[in-house]
Protein backbone atom coordinates (compact mmCIF):
# COMPACT_ATOMS: atom_id res chain seq x y z
CA UNK A 1 0.00 0.00 0.00
CA UNK A 2 1.10 3.57 -0.69
CA UNK A 3 0.20 6.52 1.51
CA UNK A 4 0.39 10.17 0.39
CA UNK A 5 -0.08 13.56 2.00
CA UNK A 6 0.17 16.80 0.02
CA UNK A 7 0.66 18.83 3.21
CA UNK A 8 4.36 17.97 3.55
CA UNK A 9 6.23 20.24 6.00
CA UNK A 10 9.42 22.07 5.10
CA UNK A 11 12.39 21.82 7.45
CA UNK A 12 14.67 24.85 7.64
CA UNK A 13 18.05 23.72 8.88
CA UNK A 14 20.13 25.41 11.54
CA UNK A 15 23.10 27.59 10.71
CA UNK A 16 26.86 27.44 11.14
CA UNK A 17 29.37 30.17 10.28
CA UNK A 18 32.32 27.81 10.41
CA UNK A 19 32.74 24.07 10.82
CA UNK A 20 32.25 22.89 14.42
CA UNK A 21 34.45 20.03 15.63
CA UNK A 22 34.08 17.24 18.16
CA UNK A 23 35.73 17.68 21.52
CA UNK A 24 37.49 14.46 22.45
CA UNK A 25 37.11 10.96 21.03
CA UNK A 26 33.51 9.77 20.59
CA UNK A 27 33.09 6.01 21.08
CA UNK A 28 31.03 3.65 18.94
CA UNK A 29 27.46 3.48 20.25
CA UNK A 30 27.38 7.04 21.61
CA UNK A 31 24.25 9.12 20.95
CA UNK A 32 25.62 12.33 22.46
CA UNK A 33 28.84 14.13 21.67
CA UNK A 34 30.48 17.36 22.69
CA UNK A 35 31.06 19.99 20.01
CA UNK A 36 33.26 23.05 20.18
CA UNK A 37 33.71 26.11 18.01
CA UNK A 38 35.90 29.20 17.99
CA UNK A 39 34.80 32.36 19.78
CA UNK A 40 32.36 34.45 17.77
CA UNK A 41 31.18 31.57 15.58
CA UNK A 42 27.50 30.76 15.31
CA UNK A 43 26.59 27.08 15.55
CA UNK A 44 22.88 26.32 15.72
CA UNK A 45 21.55 22.85 14.95
CA UNK A 46 17.80 22.27 14.77
CA UNK A 47 15.97 19.07 15.65
CA UNK A 48 15.65 17.10 12.42
CA UNK A 49 18.86 18.39 10.80
CA UNK A 50 20.82 15.72 8.95
CA UNK A 51 24.57 15.82 9.60
CA UNK A 52 27.70 13.87 8.71
CA UNK A 53 31.21 13.73 10.13
CA UNK A 54 34.38 14.07 8.04
CA UNK A 55 35.58 10.69 9.36
CA UNK A 56 32.27 8.92 8.51
CA UNK A 57 30.73 10.61 5.44
CA UNK A 58 28.70 7.57 4.35
CA UNK A 59 26.39 7.51 7.36
CA UNK A 60 23.96 10.38 7.99
CA UNK A 61 22.84 11.20 11.52
CA UNK A 62 19.70 13.05 12.62
CA UNK A 63 19.87 15.78 15.26
CA UNK A 64 17.42 14.92 18.07
CA UNK A 65 17.35 18.23 19.97
CA UNK A 66 18.08 21.88 19.17
CA UNK A 67 21.58 23.05 20.07
CA UNK A 68 22.89 26.63 20.03
CA UNK A 69 26.52 27.05 21.06
CA UNK A 70 27.18 30.62 19.91
CA UNK A 71 27.69 32.00 23.42
CA UNK A 72 29.37 29.11 25.23
CA UNK A 73 31.73 27.76 22.51
CA UNK A 74 30.85 24.18 23.57
CA UNK A 75 27.68 22.14 23.66
CA UNK A 76 26.31 18.61 23.71
CA UNK A 77 24.66 17.36 20.53
CA UNK A 78 22.16 14.48 20.68
CA UNK A 79 21.94 12.36 17.52
CA UNK A 80 20.35 9.21 16.16
CA UNK A 81 21.30 6.53 15.26
CA UNK A 82 24.24 5.80 17.54
CA UNK A 83 27.77 6.47 16.23
CA UNK A 84 28.86 3.54 14.02
CA UNK A 85 32.57 4.42 13.73
CA UNK A 86 34.75 5.91 16.44
CA UNK A 87 35.12 9.65 15.90
CA UNK A 88 38.57 11.09 16.49
CA UNK A 89 39.10 14.30 18.42
CA UNK A 90 38.49 17.37 16.21
CA UNK A 91 36.28 15.53 13.69
CA UNK A 92 34.34 18.15 11.73
CA UNK A 93 30.54 18.20 11.61
CA UNK A 94 28.75 19.21 8.42
CA UNK A 95 25.18 19.42 7.20
CA UNK A 96 24.34 16.56 4.86
CA UNK A 97 23.41 17.38 1.25
CA UNK A 98 19.65 16.96 1.35
CA UNK A 99 18.42 18.66 -1.79
CA UNK A 100 17.57 17.50 -5.27
CA UNK A 101 20.43 15.72 -7.01
CA UNK A 102 22.64 15.87 -3.91
CA UNK A 103 22.75 19.68 -4.03
CA UNK A 104 22.59 21.24 -0.58
CA UNK A 105 19.21 22.86 0.13
CA UNK A 106 18.58 24.83 3.34
CA UNK A 107 14.83 24.17 3.31
CA UNK A 108 14.32 20.81 1.66
CA UNK A 109 10.88 19.24 1.45
CA UNK A 110 10.65 16.12 3.59
CA UNK A 111 8.85 12.94 2.69
CA UNK A 112 8.33 9.71 4.57
CA UNK A 113 8.41 6.27 3.06
CA UNK A 114 7.23 3.60 5.45
CA UNK A 115 5.81 0.16 5.86
CA UNK A 116 2.38 0.13 7.56
CA UNK A 117 3.97 -1.64 10.56
CA UNK A 118 6.25 1.35 11.20
CA UNK A 119 3.57 3.29 13.06
CA UNK A 120 0.93 1.99 15.43
CA UNK A 121 -2.41 3.59 16.23
CA UNK A 122 -4.66 2.20 18.95
CA UNK A 123 -8.25 3.15 19.69
CA UNK A 124 -10.42 1.59 22.35
CA UNK A 125 -13.91 1.83 23.74
CA UNK A 126 -14.12 3.83 26.93
CA UNK A 127 -15.64 2.30 30.02
CA UNK A 128 -18.76 3.90 31.48
CA UNK A 129 -17.79 5.33 34.87
CA UNK A 130 -19.81 4.87 38.05
CA UNK A 131 -20.59 8.60 38.06
CA UNK A 132 -22.02 8.33 34.53
CA UNK A 133 -24.18 5.40 35.61
CA UNK A 134 -25.56 7.43 38.52
CA UNK A 135 -26.67 10.30 36.24
CA UNK A 136 -28.69 8.00 34.03
CA UNK A 137 -26.62 8.80 30.98
CA UNK A 138 -27.16 6.75 27.87
CA UNK A 139 -23.91 5.75 26.19
CA UNK A 140 -23.49 4.42 22.67
CA UNK A 141 -20.21 3.30 21.07
CA UNK A 142 -19.54 2.93 17.39
CA UNK A 143 -16.37 1.60 15.78
CA UNK A 144 -15.48 2.60 12.24
CA UNK A 145 -14.71 -0.65 10.39
CA UNK A 146 -12.18 1.02 8.07
CA UNK A 147 -10.05 3.03 10.50
CA UNK A 148 -10.83 1.16 13.73
CA UNK A 149 -11.52 4.40 15.60
CA UNK A 150 -14.16 4.03 18.28
CA UNK A 151 -16.37 7.01 19.04
CA UNK A 152 -18.52 7.24 22.14
CA UNK A 153 -21.73 9.22 22.17
CA UNK A 154 -23.06 10.07 25.61
CA UNK A 155 -26.57 11.45 25.98
CA UNK A 156 -27.24 13.17 29.30
CA UNK A 157 -30.68 14.57 30.05
CA UNK A 158 -30.67 17.37 32.59
CA UNK A 159 -33.26 19.89 33.72
CA UNK A 160 -34.67 21.51 30.54
CA UNK A 161 -31.57 20.62 28.53
CA UNK A 162 -29.96 17.69 26.80
CA UNK A 163 -26.19 17.31 26.65
CA UNK A 164 -24.60 15.39 23.77
CA UNK A 165 -20.97 14.43 24.39
CA UNK A 166 -18.85 12.79 21.69
CA UNK A 167 -15.38 11.56 22.59
CA UNK A 168 -12.68 9.10 21.60
CA UNK A 169 -9.67 7.54 23.27
CA UNK A 170 -6.57 6.73 21.23
CA UNK A 171 -2.80 6.53 21.28
CA UNK A 172 -0.04 6.43 18.70
CA UNK A 173 3.65 5.53 18.58
CA UNK A 174 6.51 4.73 16.25
CA UNK A 175 6.53 0.98 16.74
CA UNK A 176 9.32 -0.08 14.36
CA UNK A 177 11.40 2.94 13.26
CA UNK A 178 13.61 0.73 11.09
CA UNK A 179 10.64 0.36 8.71
CA UNK A 180 10.46 4.11 7.95
CA UNK A 181 12.79 6.34 5.97
CA UNK A 182 12.86 10.14 5.76
CA UNK A 183 13.59 11.37 2.24
CA UNK A 184 14.68 14.95 1.58
CA UNK A 185 14.20 16.94 -1.59
CA UNK A 186 11.42 15.06 -3.34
Amino acid sequence: DWYADDDVPEHTIGSITNTPITSGVTAVGATTLTLECAAGEVVAFKQGDIITFNTDTTRPYSVQADLDIAATNTGTLTISPAISLELADDSSVEFSAGGKGGVFDASATQSLIMHPSCLVFVSRTQVLSEADKMTGAQVFSLSDPLSGITLRLELIREYKQTLWDVDALWGRAVHRPELGVRVLGI
